[in-house]
C-alpha cells in the first residue's frame, strides 16, 4: 500500500472525529510519511506505513483518544432510533389479519448487533445514545400503533412487560457494552506498550 492509498484509507476511518482533529491527524501522519520519503525514499515510507499497522487500527487509537463528534453521535443515535421505531412487533399491522410473531422482529435483531457493534468500537456514550434513542423509537412504535388503531383495550400485562424490558435492555446494552470496550481498549494499550 504506498502513502497515497493510506491516507486515503485513514481518512475514511477517521470519520467519527470531530473534523479539525480529524484533518489535523491527517496532517500529522502525511508529515511523518513526507519526513520519511525525505530521509530514506519509499522504503523507509513502506517501514513508516508498517510501523503505523493499518488504517483502521490507527484510526481507531485517535478516536479512542478524542473521542468520536457530535455529529457521528446524532448520526448513530438517529439510526438507533429509526430500527427502533421500525422494529417494534406491529400487532395491528396487519388490521388483524395475521398474529403476532413470537420471535423479535429481524430489525429489532439488525438494531442488537449494531448497537453491540457500536457500543463496543466506540465507547460509553456513543452505546448510551444509541440505546436510549433505539428504545425511545421502539416506545414510539409501540404507542403510535395502539393510539392509531384505537386499541388499547388490547394492551396486556405481557406487552408492558414487553415494552419495558426492550427499552430498559437497549441503554443497558450500549452502556455496558461501551463501558467493556473502552476497558479493553486500555488493556491492548497497555498490552503493546509491554510488547
Amino acid at each position: 500500500m504506498n502513502s497515497a492509498d493510506y491516507l486515503r484509507g485513514l481518512r475514511l476511518h477517521l470519520l467519527p472525529l470531530p473534523r479539525k482533529v480529524r484533518e489535523e491527524v491527517l496532517r500529522e501522519v502525511s508529515s511523518h510519511l513526507n519526513e520519511a520519503r525525505t530521509r530514506g525514499g519509499e522504503s523507509l515510507v513502506s517501514e513508516t506505513l508498517e510501523r503505523f499497522g493499518p488504517p483502521s487500527k490507527l484510526a481507531l487509537n485517535y478516536i479512542r483518544i478524542w473521542g468520536v463528534s457530535t455529529t457521528f453521535l446524532l448520526s448513530v443515535g438517529a439510526l438507533g432510533f429509526i430500527l427502533g421505531l421500525l422494529s417494534a412487533p406491529l400487532k395491528l399491522s396487519f388490521f388483524g389479519l395475521v398474529p403476532p410473531p413470537p420471535a423479535p422482529s429481524l430489525l429489532y435483531l439488525l438494531l442488537l448487533l449494531l448497537l453491540v457493534s457500536i457500543s463496543y468500537r466506540y465507547g460509553l456514550k456513543t452505546g448510551l445514545v444509541m440505546g436510549l434513542l433505539g428504545g425511545a423509537g421502539y416506545i414510539s412504535n409501540v404507542l403510535l400503533t395502539y393510539d392509531l388503531y384505537k386499541d388499547w383495550t388490547t394492551f396486556t400485562y405481557s406487552d408492558i412487560y414487553s415494552l419495558t424490558f426492550n427499552t430498559v435492555l437497549l441503554p443497558a446494552a450500549g452502556a455496558v457494552l461501551g463501558y467493556l470496550g473502552e476497558r479493553f481498549w486500555e488493556i491492548d494499550i497497555e498490552m503493546e506498550g509491554q510488547v
